[in-house]
């Protein structure tokens, strides 16, 4: 029975365009992959995907990538002023086990699984940090992978939100998502649990971490799902998510040049990327196709 996105999703803020988008190509490997053992917190995957993006970015120095503090706490929106959590955060990192691509869909018969950060390191200035190199290849150069906008996945405050949201944007071309069992979407967006948890059950799983990041994805980000479950008799067995773009963010080919053509000359200018967003809300317009027949869908 498929669910419909709530009524109020298109209340997305237009703030949102005062931002150049930040594309990360996350390999679809990295995308589905699931923590071994407990959870992965917002922070965490949004600190991982911005120093990922980083690393495509820059070049490494025997093998460590480096971000000043200031600009990776930018980019995943972090504002306390606790530098122990955000340091205690990196560190958390190398204790996160998980097993990539659990969908196999890169064609590789291997399991493998692995830390998300070998090393970390910090000075007042910058963050320091390295991958494996059994997994370096695939974060790389993939084969597929999923174009995720951090400025949009930042939007999102509840760590289900985050998670669901890669994977629901991975599958944004083709329109809806993989069927699989209630209990390995629990795995993918939430972790890892024991056999205590209220979560073993789906009505508790649903109602406490499914339908509220629904809720947030639906409102703020640039897609909409909605839920469809898979029955058996009358047990939840499977899941699988629609996946539709919000009017306003569809790109028309034409506009979509357009766009190229500004960064091209942005660059020429010798202004780099994270500068360009000062200059970015006056072609927005240009940019983006505006809305024109968005409706309610109460």
């Amino acid at each position: 029975m498929a669910k419909k996105p709530e009524a109020n999703s298109e209340q997305f803020s237009l703030d949102i365009f005062q931002l150049k988008p930040q594309i990360l190509k996350k390999p679809v490997q990295a995308v589905h992959m699931g923590v071994i053992d407990g959870s992965m917190t917002r922070t965490q995957r949004l600190m991982w995907n911005a120093m990922l993006k980083n690393a495509h970015d820059g070049t490494s120095r025997d093998g460590m990538y480096s971000i000043r503090r200031s600009e990776l706490m930018d980019m995943i929106d972090y504002t306390s002023p606790n530098r122990k959590h955000f340091k205690d955060t990196l560190m958390q990192m190398q204790k996160i086990a998980v097993q990539w691509d659990v969908l196999s869909q890169d064609g590789n018969e291997m399991w493998a699984s692995c830390i998300l950060l070998p090393t970390v390191a910090m000075d007042k200035e910058h963050v320091y940090y390295s991958y494996s190199p059994q997994i370096k290849p695939m974060l790389f150069d993939p084969k597929i992978f999923a174009r995720i906008d951090l400025r949009i996945q930042r939007q999102l405050r509840l760590d289900c939100a985050t998670a669901l949201f890669e994977w629901c944007v991975r599958y944004r071309s083709v329109k809806k998502t993989v069927v699989m069992p209630w209990t390995e979407w629990r795995w993918a967006i939430y972790g890892s649990i024991d056999a205590t948890s209220t979560l073993n059950q789906y009505k508790y799983f649903k109602k406490d971490k499914l339908l509220p990041a629904i809720r947030e994805i639906n409102l703020r980000s640039d897609i909409t799902i909605e839920l469809i479950e898979v029955k058996d008799g009358r047990r939840v067995a499977d899941l699988q998510f629609i996946v539709q773009e919000k009017p306003i963010f569809l790109v028309t080919d034409e506009n979509r040049k357009k766009s190229e053509e500004w960064d091209s000359r942005l660059e020429a200018w010798g202004i780099k990327e994270r500068n360009a967003s000062r200059y970015w809300p006056s072609i927005r317009i240009m940019s983006w196709r505006p809305i024109t027949n968005i409706q309610s869908s109460a």
